[in-house]
Formats: structure tokens, sequence, C-alpha cells
């Protein structure tokens, strides 16, 4: 079982808002399909980031498999970083 490193984006008033936009979108009910439906755990590091790139590395360097992580890089609008199961 391996895990892919992806990205997306929501446009979100709230932390929890991001949530709610990611898990509405279309994905697979396949757990092990390489989507954001494999994450179970939600994070908002925005406060440990100060760029779009930061939050990137970090997520690839140090993110773990399974576990959705938020930054808000502009005022309501998230990117949305995980090591996706496949």
């Amino acid at each position: 079982m391996g895990a892919t490193l992806e990205f997306t984006r929501v446009k979100a008033t709230t932390f929890s808002d991001a949530v709610k936009q990611l898990q509405e979108q279309t994905m697979s009910s396949d757990p092990y399909r390489e989507d954001f439906n494999t994450c179970s755990d939600y994070y908002n590091i925005t406060i440990k980031h100060d760029s779009v790139d930061s939050f990137a590395d970090w997520v690839e360097d140090e993110g773990e498999k399974r576990e959705a992580y938020f930054y808000e890089y502009e005022k309501e609008r998230w990117i949305i970083g995980a090591w996706c199961a496949c």
C-alpha cells in the first residue's frame, strides 16, 4: 500500500467550511484511489507557514499518510495537501 502527494483548493470562510468543501467534492468511495477520501484527519496549519511554497514543502517532507493539511493562503482561499493512500 503506497501513497501519492495530492493538492487541491477550495473557497471557504472558515477552516470547518473548508473541510466541508473538501468532503463535498466528488470523490470515489474506494479507500485506495489516491484521493482525499482516504484522509481521516484534518489540520489547519496556516499559522505554521508564511507561503504556499513553504506549506507544500512541509506537506511533502513532514505530512503523514491519510492526514489532510489546510493552509489559508488568501482570505477565504485554502490549499489542501495530503499523502493519499493508493
